[in-house]
């Protein structure tokens, strides 16, 4: 972004030349013996821009266009003018970054409150039917619920998607081969049999139970509250800090529907019975598993 200061307003530039062309800006200029006289423009996540300090030519990804007290105009990196010009280039650059980032929040928070029908009409389609976030949400936090999905479910499921597993594993007797006996147990000529860990199932999609992944938060605080406030605000009476706190929500609202939407399809598949059921066939084989764990679970996944 680039943007230039003209008689106090901020104006967007689409172009470098735009700041070239100016009859005072030299590319190249030595700023020995020159003294700040102000900061007329700032630049910020541009493709790496070469300082026009003589003395310097490093690209710089930040920095600001500073008019000299003999009015001259150069670019210059953000360290390059805290170095040369100390504490005054610092007190400039933070003020008129503050003039750029309300700027920017202003105009997140315009576009995107002519579009709040359009988002209303996607909030409408990610609560809407059986499978809406909303719906999901409940049936979600019912798995992490101990009182309703059993200790040990709520706290394996919650295990695995911390560590991003889908396998589900139990503990199964199997015979012995030949080749594992003991020498006593092969003397004995009976079966012997070991505990092997094999795998029972999987079950997909377990970052949906994750607290960063929490549909009703995200759904009720990122997308509704958010379209609420756009459509709430008046651009011409709105403080700069209402505007700030907005615009920061705003610039995200379309990535938020997006990953709400994403977390809905995940969600679907996530809770099935099927999905679900290896879980049930581990808990079933195991003496520290509790009855009532067992009938909790297979009561809440054959609702799914």
């Amino acid at each position: 972004m680039l943007y230039m200061k003209e008689n106090g307003v901020l104006i967007k530039l689409d172009s470098w030349e735009q700041v070239y062309s100016r009859p005072n800006f030299i590319k190249d200029l030595d700023l020995k013996d020159k003294k700040l006289k102000a900061l007329v423009g700032y630049y910020k996540n541009e493709p790496p821009r070469k300082c026009g300090i003589k003395s310097c030519h490093s690209s710089h990804m930040k920095g600001g266009i500073v008019i000299t007290e003999d009015n001259f105009e150069a670019s210059i990196g953000h360290m390059c003018g805290s170095k040369i010009f100390e504490e005054k280039f610092d007190v400039l650059i933070k003020q008129l970054e503050k003039e750029v980032d309300f700027e920017i929040y202003k105009e997140a928070v315009a576009s995107r409150k002519a579009r709040v029908f359009e988002y209303w009409n996607k909030a409408a389609a990610l609560t809407s039917g059986k499978n809406g976030v909303l719906k999901l949400a409940d049936k979600i936090l019912s798995l992490r619920d101990p009182l309703v999905a059993g200790r040990f479910a709520a706290t394996e499921l919650a295990r695995m998607a911390a560590n991003q597993q889908t396998k589900v594993t139990k503990e199964v007797w199997v015979e012995k081969k030949k080749k594992e006996l003991t020498e006593e147990e092969a003397k004995s000529g009976e079966k012997k049999y070991r505990l092997e860990t094999v795998v029972c199932g999987q079950i997909k999609n377990t970052e949906v139970l994750l607290s960063v992944n929490n549909l009703n938060n995200i759904y009720k605080d990122d997308i509704e509250a958010v379209i609420h406030a756009l459509e709430r605000l008046d651009l011409q009476t709105a403080t700069p800090r209402q505007i700030q706190n907005i615009g920061l929500a705003a610039s995200v609202l379309d990535t938020r529907l997006d990953t709400a939407a994403r977390l809905k399809d995940l969600a679907t598949e996530f809770l099935t019975y099927d999905n679900l059921y290896p879980m049930y066939d581990k808990m079933y084989s195991m003496d520290t598993v509790s009855r009532k764990d067992l009938e909790l679970y297979e009561t809440l996944i054959k609702q799914f």
